[in-house]
């Protein structure tokens, strides 16, 4: 999944001290999209799955980049870690999802999307996690009966060029934007998803 720009470089050829930057790659909007998938994975089997770690943070295979001494920037992945670990608390849903799958290049058949969502007991305020799949955009209508009175409070998506990457001079290239277009009636969640793209949708107690 990952893209090396950077080779390894014989020992011998580096002068010491002083760091060396091996294995650092570029993640992009297309990989940031499988990380979503993952993470959606993972909540969807939080039954079984009791802990689940992401092993590197910053410059190898990680959501951060830095150069010694210079810049940091997030990388396009860094987003969904971030909505999930900081909004994905709680009790993990088992949502069933309804709908025609769509013939993928490869020939078999996935779901045009794929969602979890989680729900604080403490607070009643509830998460709503979804990757896009495919290219064109996607309606969901999302019951949300059991769960009083909600209101939209947070509705951001990550979506774009696939290959786009942040970089030092171009840090911000994919970042998360504001959505639009989605509303609450009569306890059902109404929203339009982009296609290749990851959405949250964050649900408050109403009053």
């Amino acid at each position: 999944m990952w893209h090396h720009i950077a080779n390894p470089i014989p020992l011998s050829d580096v002068p010491f001290p002083g760091p060396i930057a091996m294995f650092e790659d570029d993640h992009d909007l297309a990989d940031a999209l499988v990380v979503g998938s993952l993470l959606i994975v993972l909540l969807r089997h939080a039954d079984r799955v009791r802990i689940a770690c992401l092993a590197q943070l910053v410059n190898a295979i990680a959501p951060i980049r830095t150069q010694d001494g210079g810049a940091a920037w997030r990388q396009a992945t860094y987003y969904p870690v971030r909505d999930v670990f900081q909004h994905g608390l709680g009790e993990a849903l088992r949502v069933l999802p309804v709908g025609s799958p769509d013939r993928v290049s490869e020939g078999g058949a996935v779901d045009a999307v794929d969602l979890a969502a989680v729900h604080d007991p403490t607070t009643g305020d509830l998460s709503v996690f979804v990757v896009d799949r495919i290219g064109g955009p996607v309606p969901l209508t999302i019951s949300l009966h059991g769960f009083g009175a909600l209101h939209l409070v947070e509705h951001v998506q990550l979506t774009g060029d696939l290959a786009a990457t942040n970089t030092a001079d171009d840090p911000d290239r994919v970042t998360p934007v504001s959505g639009a277009g989605a509303h609450i009636t009569d306890e059902t969640l109404s929203v339009s998803v982009p296609g290749h793209s990851w959405t949250m949708l964050r649900l408050g107690r109403a009053g």
